[in-house]
């Protein structure tokens, strides 16, 4: 009965670190944005789903420019093997907003450096 009980809480806290250690890895966009930016990674995110990489937080006319200049990273690495990201909406729905916060923040850093670029007085 003991060894049954500390199985399963040994379990569970194999399984409880790994879910803290998902939800961790998409918890901070905006942070994460602004660290990749200063880092000089000038990437966008995407959800990738079976038919097309989702883009969110850009507009559609500014999409197809996006996708030409800049290379977009899938938070869902592995949705070719792992299940279907369609099929589990609470996950999709995180997904799709740390990816929106996350691509509003890098396109809002890349707007400014370019007016900076601009405004730079020069001789």
């Amino acid at each position: 009965m003991v060894n049954t009980l500390l199985k399963v809480i040994f379990l569970f806290t194999i399984f409880a670190a790994n879910l803290q250690a998902q939800s961790d890895a998409i918890a901070n966009p905006v942070l994460d944005a602004k660290q990749a930016f200063h880092q000089g990674i000038k990437e966008f995110v995407g959800v990738q789903l079976a038919k097309e990489m989702l883009l969110p937080g850009i507009k559609a006319h500014r999409q197809t420019e996006i996708r030409k200049q800049y290379s977009i990273r899938p938070l869902n690495r592995n949705w070719r093997t792992l299940g279907n990201i369609e099929q589990n909406p609470k996950r999709l729905y995180q997904l799709k907003r740390y990816a929106n916060r996350y691509n509003l923040t890098i396109d809002r850093l890349i707007k400014q450096e370019k007016l900076e670029q601009k405004q730079r007085y020069r001789y």
